[in-house]
């Protein structure tokens, strides 16, 4: 089997770094799940997940993400090797944090285990899992809410990488979702203070992706649900160049600032 491509091309929202506002690139991941809905509704071989992934990483995707226990069966480990072969990116594998499954999802070589802890036992079994994942040579990061007590309970555990949850802002109304972003604003500027890599998404759209891209010490950007869908019009390649140059704009916008508030 190909390996996946070296993470360094990938490994910086995963440490902690000391980069000014706005500073850098920002990766664009995809999560595939949403497409696998559309194979399961059908013949179940349509579409081609890596033939997918292939596509999204040609238009500008830094990383595929895959939920792999979700207990749908969406994902096979089939899948995660073909994307693998095919698409030649860091892979970034979801799971809640269930230590029975630490063998299982290091085996299939991923460059980094994104735990998404659901409830409190979830949290509470997070270490255990990370340690387990670190001793096997994998990445960790945890997708948290913007909240403060939640953003130091996984730095406790061991985690040094997060995906800051957007959902709440990404659903809200447009006229309600300044303090929103604030909140991120506030969440990400502790994460970054401790010491925490960090990255963004959750049902994140168009108009919701540039102030997210905009803001200091974010290193990543994870899109779904809504560039599945609005494939559906334009074609998977489209959305992923389209998403890509609206994130590129709002982080040289965001350069640009933070050179004239230095000066």
């Amino acid at each position: 089997m190909t390996q996946n491509r070296p993470l360094a091309a990938w490994s910086a929202p995963l440490q902690a770094h000391g980069g000014r506002r706005g500073d850098g690139p920002l990766r664009l991941g995809l999560r595939l799940n949403h497409a696998a809905l559309l194979r399961q509704a059908g013949d179940g071989q349509r579409p081609d997940m890596a033939r997918l992934a292939e596509a999204t990483v040609k238009a500008g995707a830094d990383s595929v993400v895959l939920r792999v226990d979700d207990g749908s069966g969406l994902i096979t480990a089939d899948d995660v090797r073909r994307i693998a072969e095919r698409a030649r990116v860091p892979l970034t594998l979801e799971m809640r944090p269930d230590p029975a499954r630490v063998a299982w999802v290091t085996s299939l070589s991923p460059a980094a285990v994104m735990l998404l802890p659901e409830s409190e036992a979830d949290v509470a079994r997070m270490a255990e899992v990370a340690s387990g994942l670190h001793e096997a040579g994998v990445p960790v990061l945890a997708l948290v809410a913007p909240e403060m007590e939640a953003i130091d309970q996984v730095h406790a555990s061991g985690i040094r990488g997060i995906e800051l949850d957007t959902t709440f802002y990404g659903e809200a109304a447009e006229e309600v979702r300044a303090p929103l972003l604030q909140q991120i604003r506030h969440a990400a500027s502790h994460a970054h203070g401790i010491g925490l890599g960090l990255q963004a998404g959750h049902a994140l759209d168009y108009s919701t992706l540039a102030p997210i891209a905009g803001l200091p010490h974010i290193q990543g950007i994870t899109c779904g649900r809504f560039l599945i869908t609005e494939a559906l019009f334009i074609g998977i390649e489209e959305a992923v160049r389209h998403t890509r140059r609206l994130i590129d704009a709002a982080r040289r916008q965001a350069r640009r600032h933070a050179t004239r508030g230095a000066d």
